[in-house]
């Protein structure tokens, strides 16, 4: 049986190895983003100078930033309607009869 102390030492070293290299890769992302020249830098609709420009830069700020909780609110509008549905609905059935089934139980 190993001891404790040996065991919080190799997950020490582990941390500390896995830290230095996540650490390098930082720094060498950094290091090249910044040695980047600046065309590939540039973004040619953040200074844009129009008024036009800017404002459809904003506009779609705001909505990619809205984007998200308009998902989130469809998706809980459509839980609260299928929720609603099934607690309509007797146990077991459908919410809605389906069409084939619906000509076959009509009287003839």
């Amino acid at each position: 049986m190993r001891e404790p102390i040996t065991i919080h030492a190799r997950a020490l070293h582990r941390f500390i190895s896995s830290a230095r290299l996540i650490g390098a890769t930082t720094l060498a992302t950094a290091a090249l983003t910044l040695l980047a020249s600046p065309a590939a830098r540039a973004c040619s609709s953040c200074f844009s100078l129009t008024d036009r420009g800017r404002e459809a830069y904003y506009a779609s700020t705001v909505f990619l930033g809205l984007l998200p909780f308009l998902i989130l609110g469809g998706v809980i509008f459509w839980l609260r309607w299928a929720a609603k549905h099934a607690a309509e609905s007797p146990e077991g059935a459908p919410a809605r009869p389906r069409a084939d089934t619906a000509e076959q139980s009509a009287p003839s």
